[in-house]
Order: structure tokens, then sequence, then C-alpha cells
């Protein structure tokens, strides 16, 4: 909950690190694949990136080809 709804960007990306050791559950994912194709903050968007990375899993490779094509940062 905090991951998404929290207006303070410094608490999204506490939140994130603190979910990066459960980023393999699916409920976790999903909150993942929402931050990348909805946070406004490119910070926060390049570390859900970079926890999904860490895992090394392909179920989120349609999300990350989405927000490739939607991101106008070049840093995300």
């Amino acid at each position: 909950q905090t991951l998404v709804r929290d207006q303070d960007p410094g608490v999204r990306l506490r939140a994130l690190q603190a979910l990066r050791p459960y980023s393999e559950e699916v409920d976790v994912r999903r909150a993942l694949s929402s931050v990348l194709l909805q946070d406004a903050n490119p910070n926060v968007r390049v570390l859900a990136i970079d926890v999904l990375v860490d895992r090394q899993t392909h179920d989120m490779v349609g999300t990350l080809q989405q927000v490739i094509r939607q991101e106008d940062n070049e840093y995300v």
C-alpha cells in the first residue's frame, strides 16, 4: 500500500528497498508493475526496475517493454 499510495517519493523508495527480499512474491511483483507503469517519480521507477532485475525472472518482460515504449526519461 505504501509503495503505491504514499505521496512522499522518499517513503516509496524505502518501501521498495524493504520489498527487495520479497520480489519473487506475486503480490509484490504486481505492486512493482504498478509502480513501473504509474509512478510519477523517475527515481522510484528506476529502483523498481533494479529490484526486478535482481531476481532475473522473465515474467515482467512485457511490463518492462511497455515502460520502455512510454518512458521519456533516458535514465529509466
